[in-house]
């Protein structure tokens, strides 16, 4: 049980880190940033980078409109242990997370992260 919270742990940090190096290298792309805001799909990659010596990828997706919700899946870590975090955010989400991705800051990736009732995570176990 000690492994899996420590796994846990160490890929909700990989996932926080990479928003990080996004907002301060203004990483996010406008194209990215427009369909965001339109909740229209669009699906962009990053990596592998190397973060703390594990090649890291990131893969994050706009599905577009389910239920009412702008529907976000979000897969990122080294090949033997994705992460996947999957989310539905309303418009006032996208607002914020718009304004977030304009403005170099991640205040509200971490809010949304750290709610279970707009995000929710899966995360393998490793060996």
């Amino acid at each position: 049980m000690k492994k899996f919270i420590f796994s846990v742990l160490g890929i909700f940090c990989l996932v926080i880190a990479g928003n990080i190096v996004f907002a301060q290298n203004n990483a996010y792309p406008s194209a990215f940033i427009d369909a965001f805001q339109a909740c229209k799909p669009y699906t962009l990659t990053i990596g592998p980078v190397n973060m703390m010596g594990m090649q890291v990828t990131t893969k994050k997706q706009i599905v577009g409109i389910k239920n009412g919700l702008c529907s976000y899946v979000e897969v990122v870590g080294p090949v033997d242990a994705k992460n996947t975090i999957r989310c539905n955010f309303n418009q006032t989400h996208i607002n914020k997370l718009v304004s977030d991705m304009k403005n170099n800051t991640t205040s509200a990736w971490y809010e949304y992260y750290n709610n279970p009732s707009v995000c929710k995570t899966s995360t393998p176990e490793w060996n």
